[in-house]
């Protein structure tokens, strides 16, 4: 065993060790460690067997509201995506690792409402956030300065639209800075 620990270049450093070291005695610490791992692969780390899950909508019925008017007032334009990711249209950049990886924390788990996208490019033009009486509250007003600071910084166009029960789509197309639609004869 010795001379193969020479011959890759260990004898040196594991050599002494190994001598004090029996054979019976190593075999015993790798059995152990294998039991070990098998016990601890085996254990419910994961076990959701107590656990009920519910599923939830996709959009509150003010959300899906304002999404037909929304649609009905971008398209073709614009294909409008839901709830999605900040961190999917932000990156937080800085050459301070540790504030660039404070700042890209706090985008992870946010999302905005709606998004307009160009359909040929691809390109994100807006984004339009919906707010109803949720937005009131002190620390939803915190996160929706957060989130209107980032995307101001970071150059995308951020327009709030008040929940309502009705939408009329020129109204939401002025709301939204989009010119008015031509009507064909």
């Amino acid at each position: 065993m010795r001379s193969v620990l020479h011959f890759i270049g260990l004898g040196d450093l594991l050599g002494p060790i190994l001598g004090l070291i029996s054979w019976p005695m190593l075999l015993l610490v790798f059995v152990a460690l294998m039991g070990a791992y098998l016990l601890l692969k085996r254990m419910p780390w994961r076990k959701t067997d107590d656990v009920t899950f519910v599923r939830l909508p996709f959009l509150s019925k003010a959300e899906v509201m304002f999404l037909v008017a929304l649609e009905a007032s971008v398209y073709p334009e614009y294909r409008v995506f839901a709830r999605v990711p900040l961190r999917d249209l932000i990156l937080a950049n800085c050459e301070n690792l540790s504030s660039q990886t404070r700042a890209q924390n706090r985008i992870n788990f946010k999302t905005v409402d709606f998004v307009l996208v160009d359909p040929q490019r691809f390109e994100v033009h807006k984004v339009v956030e919906l707010d109803d009486r949720t937005h009131e509250d002190v620390r939803r007003k915190v996160r929706d300065t957060f989130i209107d600071d980032v995307l101001g910084r970071a150059g995308l166009p951020i327009i709030h639209c008040q929940s309502k029960i009705f939408y009329d789509p020129a109204s939401l197309r002025l709301q939204l800075n989009l010119p008015p639609v031509m009507l064909e004869n």
